[in-house]
């Protein structure tokens, strides 16, 4: 799911243990074997980011080489706009924007640069919620910079202050005197407040909000490595699907990031983030399509034991639409979020612990009676959008408690086997094996199911 990359989640060339630390001489990816130390579950999975947005890559059976990504131009996924939206403002509220829905590539994901055209509908969606965001925030912005709105310097404060922020580096001279001599040509036109306006809206219609260009500086051949702007964006829409905070932007502008050391401890501190827990989650949402539990048909009556008695059969429907599904729907992010950041970080973990964070409300509807906790409970929160991701001024849209349990190893066994994914890929009445092999063919084994060769055409032209 990285930012720029048209890359399917398999890959065929053979990977090397996580226990194995490598040392990037380059941002670009010249590797070579640094020591064959242990290194911590947490590290392991901080070095592995770090040489995922390195472009590292390596073989357990082949010596390592120099593997450069092409870095076609890249535009924000809605997650990651919707997001960029947020941060830059914060903490003014935004409001909500409705953008088209995205085109899923290979393997479920939303941001494959090879589908992710600007289409018309798309630079209409976007232009209005410029529009909106930028009258929504414009009353606050000189509150937000700290700069008095009666001050005639008070709109080139905002554009000091918010254009590197929103274009995710700093501004060439010309760039700041062509966006301050439009800011000072409205201000005289139009009063402060639309001035304002206008500004903010130019900041986000430009295409350096709206995409991710890599442009980097000159290396070997036709090779070049990213600046350290361009790093730091790739990091932080990587791990957090959002743009840098204040510290990678400070790391940025020190020229902190080349250094391989320096980039762990950066991946490390984000990865403790609410927003790389949420970001670990969507990655595996996509990927194996979890936003399908509860959009499924089901016949209620004929599963109506699963359910507690109530008076009333519409009652159960109300149970299992407005308590049952809400609070499943988010068990395999909590399931993916604990394993791969506080647990073991393994594949296998994913696919064969009995380790389950369950919802506590419908614990025995789901697994029985007979399950017991066995750890601590976590409250889970999602927002009204992919975006805000855990940011301190977001009100939460759901908030459900998931607690720690060991479910029965003669029957469960890792993220396939939970109720959630079981829900998503039966049918109304039955279980559907053929449904869950051929998912788990496409999204695990990145094997597409065909149909066989040898079907006879149908009788009498039905």
């Amino acid at each position: 799911m990285g930012p720029g990359t048209t890359s399917l989640p398999c890959s065929h060339e053979p990977a090397r243990p996580l226990h194995a630390k490598i040392e990037c001489k380059s941002r670009l990816g010249r590797c070579e074997p640094r020591s064959m130390r242990p290194v911590t579950t947490r590290g392991a999975l901080a070095l592995a980011v770090a040489l995922a947005l390195a472009a590292c890559r390596e073989s357990q059976d082949e010596p390592l080489r120099h593997v450069v990504d092409a870095a076609p131009l890249a535009r924000l996924s809605n997650a990651q706009y919707q997001s960029s939206l947020r941060e830059l403002f914060a903490p003014l509220e935004v409001p909500p924007v409705s953008l088209p829905a995205e085109v899923e590539g290979r393997g479920g994901f939303r941001n494959n640069v090879a589908l992710a055209t600007a289409s018309a509908a798309l630079a209409e969606a976007q232009q209005r919620a410029a529009m909106g965001v930028a009258a929504a925030v414009a009353p606050d912005l000189a509150a937000l910079v700290g700069c008095d709105a009666e001050d005639s310097s008070c709109l080139r404060a905002i554009v000091d202050e918010l254009a590197p922020r929103a274009w995710r580096r700093p501004l060439l001279a010309s760039e700041l005197a062509i966006m301050g001599e439009d800011a000072d040509a409205w201000l005289a036109s139009y009063g402060f407040g639309v001035a304002a306006q206008l500004t903010a809206q130019s900041m986000l219609l430009a295409p350096e909000f709206g995409y991710l260009p890599r442009i980097g500086e000159p290396g070997d051949g036709d090779t070049r490595a990213l600046d350290p702007w361009e790093l730091a964006s790739r990091l932080s829409y990587f791990v957090w699907i959002g743009p840098p905070d204040e510290a990678l932007r400070s790391r940025a502008a020190n020229d902190q990031l080349g250094d391989h050391d320096a980039l762990v401890g950066e991946v490390l501190r984000m990865l403790g983030d609410a927003r790389a827990r949420r970001a670990m989650a969507q990655f595996h949402r996509e990927l194996f399509d979890f936003d399908e539990v509860g959009a499924n048909a089901i016949d209620l009556d004929h599963h109506a034991d699963a359910f507690p008695p109530f008076e009333d059969p519409e009652e159960t429907g109300d149970y299992y639409w407005n308590e049952y599904i809400p609070q499943l729907r988010h068990e395999p992010d909590v399931f993916v979020a604990e394993h791969v950041l506080e647990g073991d970080g393994t594949l296998g973990a994913l696919l064969t612990s009995n380790r389950a964070w369950v919802p506590s409300g419908t614990l025995q509807v789901a697994y029985g009676a007979n399950v017991v906790r066995t750890g601590r409970s976590i409250t889970w929160t999602t927002y009204d959008d992919a975006a805000a991701l855990g940011a301190a001024y977001a009100e939460p849209e759901f908030a459900g408690e998931y607690v720690e349990v060991d479910l029965d190893p003669s029957q469960r066994a890792g993220l396939f086997t939970l109720a959630s994914w079981l829900s998503a890929t039966a049918g109304p009445r039955q279980p559907s094996p053929v449904r869950r092999g051929a998912r788990l063919l496409d999204r695990l084994l990145c094997r597409e199911l065909h149909p066989p060769g040898d079907v006879p055409p149908l009788e009498g032209g039905a």
